[in-house]
């Protein structure tokens, strides 16, 4: 009988124990460690105000596994609850990406309301009064290249004083948005009011955009548009600008370092001129798709405050396109979602806000003192 010792099969361990190292050695790259290490904070972020939320709903008397559940059920559970999710996505997509333009190139810009107010009035003109004059194909292009344009002019007043005579873009651009919001209403009442409700309507509205200059439905019964793919190709096209184009590549060296920037050729000046102007021109996409999609025409007060929600959108993203993209997506899920966790646990409206606004707190807060930390190193020339 053959008594020598059983010896098993050393190759599965081999090619495990090489695959671990490739992992290691791969991970340790600085450009996949920092991403990681940014993606796992952020996760981190959720989880403990996901808790701090449960254990708010503990105190109220609620069970939170029940308000959670509803609330992910409210937001993703059927095709009319995604509806309305990427139907909220999609206008805090676009001022979050406009957001993201601004910041990476180290400009705090926060104008993105203003423009959103001007892209919207823009768009909804042209497709009123002035698609006839083109082919039936090109319509609805033309309406949406108005309120970028649009939105991208009104960024150019704050964008100037900040280039030349170093304005500061924070309190310019907050006051001019209060500016764009009134004076765009203003004009509405005054020239472009609907006849059929008056000068006496609460709220401005233009006449209808026609059918072929409006946006195409995805679905038409709960307000989704294509806006929605138009952000997602947006996103997908900037990540392409920052990893591959020249201009990405200044604009994180100036949001880095804008002396460094200055030394090593880029034109600071332009920089900051391209880069708010740009921003404006995403977010006055943004109020085109709102104007000429789901409403069908200019109506005042559309906006809840999109513009400083995509603030928060940014920086859950950290100033990736692709983060702003999820981070739209989980702001859209917690707003939509709410309303079925008050419903699920009967919880006051208010319980509902406080933990939107704790989850938001903490999964922000994070990204905002990096990008003062950044800011700072930014503006030494100055």
């Amino acid at each position: 009988m053959d008594k020598s010792p059983i010896s098993y099969p050393t190759g599965g361990l081999s090619r495990t124990k090489s695959f671990l190292l490739v992992l290691r050695e791969f991970l340790r790259r600085p450009s996949v460690r920092g991403p990681l290490l940014s993606n796992l904070q952020t996760l981190a972020a959720i989880l403990i105000a996901v808790l701090a939320g449960g254990l708010l709903l503990m105190l109220v008397g609620a069970d939170p596994f029940t308000a959670y559940g509803a609330l992910v059920k409210g937001a993703f559970g059927t095709w009319p609850a995604f509806a309305r999710t990427l139907r909220t996505t999609s206008p805090v997509l676009f001022t979050g990406l406009a957001v993201v333009v601004a910041f990476r190139a180290g400009y705090i810009y926060l104008g993105m309301e203003g423009s959103l107010y001007w892209g919207a009035l823009a768009s909804a003109l042209f497709g009123i009064y002035l698609s006839n004059y083109f082919p039936i194909f090109l319509q609805m292009p033309v309406s949406v290249l108005a309120g970028c344009l649009a939105g991208g002019l009104w960024a150019l007043f704050p964008a100037i004083l900040r280039a030349r005579w170093k304005v500061d873009e924070v309190v310019s651009t907050l006051m001019l948005n209060y500016v764009a919001i009134l004076l765009v209403d203003h004009l509405v009442y005054t020239y472009f009011q609907d006849p059929r409700d008056g000068s006496s309507a609460e709220r401005a509205l233009t006449l209808p955009v026609p059918t072929t200059a409006r946006l195409p439905f995805l679905s038409e019964r709960y307000g989704l548009t294509i806006a929605i793919m138009l952000g997602v190709l947006l996103a997908l096209l900037l990540v392409w600008v920052y990893a591959r184009s020249v201009w990405g590549f200044e604009a994180d060296m100036t949001g880095f370092n804008r002396k460094f920037a200055h030394y090593g050729g880029v034109n600071t000046v332009r920089m900051a001129i391209m880069s708010m102007v740009l921003s404006g021109m995403i977010a006055g996409l943004g109020g085109a798709t709102e104007s000429i999609g789901s409403y069908g025409r200019y109506i005042g007060g559309f906006s809840s405050d999109f513009g400083f929600s995509g603030v928060t959108v940014a920086l859950m993203g950290r100033l990736s396109p692709i983060g702003a993209l999820l981070g739209a997506l989980f702001f859209g899920a917690l707003t939509n979602g709410g309303a079925s966790m008050e419903l699920a646990v009967s919880v006051p409206r208010d319980i509902v806000v406080v933990i939107q606004g704790l989850i938001l707190l903490l999964v922000t807060a994070q990204s905002l003192f990096a990008l003062l930390r950044l800011g700072t190193k930014a503006r030494p020339e100055e």
